[in-house]
């Protein structure tokens, strides 16, 4: 490929009696033009998705527009200001993209479809924390102080207090999770009747150019490896406050074998864009199986009271 670039492309053009400057000039321009053309027609078309088959649809939606419906409902309730005292249920969640997930699946699962809902973000990075020993011993200095000086924690204890229930969910951290029976118990959670830990999930590596050959049925049979140190956090978290006030989404997902989970549902849609965070079809996947977890049962049984 060299010698055929050197003999064919780069020898005839620095012969000046062949190409003139003019000449590559208006070549090189009307290149330009050319695939310049071919990226904006990409680009204002999506990719071109008709050229892929309608089962793969599905497949072809963006990470930006799958990201935003990760997001979008949450945030509109963190628009929302305390709970309204004469409100019914009150339900609290508290945690990062992980809890922006959870919003959905109970969206999506029509679960607490009557329940009050606030949220609190804080971040992957900063944890549920709240223990004696300095956060700098977990993270650099620089996010520690940015965890530090934020105002993740105003009047959360507050609205725990007023809560009726509380869900935390969160991309647990090891030492984060080992921790969690006290930072929880500082912030007053844990003398809620109702509060759950839901716990870290994993569909492993999605890689959606090799699933576009498959057939529906062959994507919902399909079995996607993941690494154990999803089922080794729940562990912890268990550990940590106790399996009566832990959700395993893990299990829920991927059933009894938690380390070979299906990417896909019956019908042949995407359970999880990038391995971590669920689709619409995906929360609705979840919900369904949530609704039957014994621990989150509980608390759907006090909400209807």
């Amino acid at each position: 490929l060299a010698y055929v670039s050197w003999r064919f492309v780069e020898q005839p053009f620095r012969d000046r009696k062949r190409f003139g400057r003019k000449w590559i000039f208006t070549f090189s321009v009307a290149g330009i033009a050319v695939f310049a053309t071919v990226a904006a027609l990409g680009y204002q078309y999506k990719g071109l998705p008709s050229r892929f088959p309608q089962r793969d649809a599905d497949l072809l939606v963006s990470f930006e527009e799958r990201g935003q419906y990760v997001m979008s409902r949450h945030q509109s309730y963190q628009k929302a200001g305390p709970f309204d005292s004469k409100s019914g249920f009150k339900l609290l969640i508290i945690g990062d993209s992980y809890s922006q997930d959870l919003v959905n699946v109970l969206h999506e699962g029509q679960l607490l479809r009557n329940a009050n809902i606030r949220v609190r973000f804080i971040p992957k990075l900063c944890q549920v924390y709240q223990g004696d020993e300095p956060l700098t011993k977990f993270i650099k200095p620089g996010e520690a102080r940015q965890c530090s000086d934020s105002n993740y924690y105003d009047g959360l204890k507050e609205l725990v207090a007023e809560a009726d229930a509380v869900l935390v969910a969160l991309s647990w951290q090891k030492w984060a999770a080992e921790r969690l029976a006290v930072s929880l118990e500082r912030l007053g959670i844990t003398s809620r009747a109702n509060y759950i830990v839901i716990g870290v999930k994993s569909v492993g590596y999605i890689n959606r150019a090799a699933y576009t050959r498959m057939s529906s049925s062959e994507k919902s049979a399909y079995r996607n490896p993941v690494a154990s140190d999803r089922t080794k956090l729940n562990l912890i978290l268990a550990q940590s406050v106790g399996d009566s006030h832990v959700v395993d989404l893990q299990a829920l997902i991927c059933g009894p074998s938690a380390e070979r989970c299906p990417l896909f549902d019956e019908q042949g849609a995407l359970l999880s864009h990038d391995g971590y965070h669920l689709t619409a079809a995906g929360a609705r996947y979840l919900g369904e199986r949530l609704a039957k977890d014994p621990v989150f049962a509980r608390l759907l049984s006090a909400a209807e009271r």
